[in-house]
């Protein structure tokens, strides 16, 4: 799941980089942290069906906002930008894993990203 979103991040790089975003990105950034971050604080499983689509399209929103705003530059900026995006991927599922005998933690995690996200639909 974290390689496709990657994957689908590095597209929406692209194509808010040559101009393809659209004007409520951030908006739909903020809405991606509180749905998955409201996922994860329910500590349940989710079928592949339902989880994959919202991955997906938060990759890709989240690569629009990069894309944007650092106007698709290549080389160098985008590796990073990758490389940071698989680093924070991997802190997931790390503390997911850690966290998996926990439900308590996931919940607090997952209700962190989501209180996140509500703070940035308000700024």
């Amino acid at each position: 799941l974290g390689g496709v979103s990657l994957g689908l991040g590095q597209v929406g790089y692209r194509l808010g980089g040559i101009g393809l975003g659209f004007g409520w990105v951030e908006t739909a950034v903020a809405g991606s942290l509180i749905v998955l971050g409201a996922m994860l604080a329910m500590a349940q499983p989710f079928r592949p069906g339902v989880a994959l689509p919202l991955v997906l399209a938060a990759g890709l929103v989240h690569g629009l906002a990069h894309g944007e705003e650092i106007g698709g530059a290549a080389g160098v900026t985008a590796i990073g930008m990758l490389a940071g995006s698989a680093l924070l991927h991997g802190f997931g599922v790390a503390l997911g894993v850690a966290s998996a005998r926990y439900a308590g933690a996931l919940r607090f995690g997952g209700t962190a990203v989501a209180a996140l996200g509500v703070v940035l639909f308000l700024a």
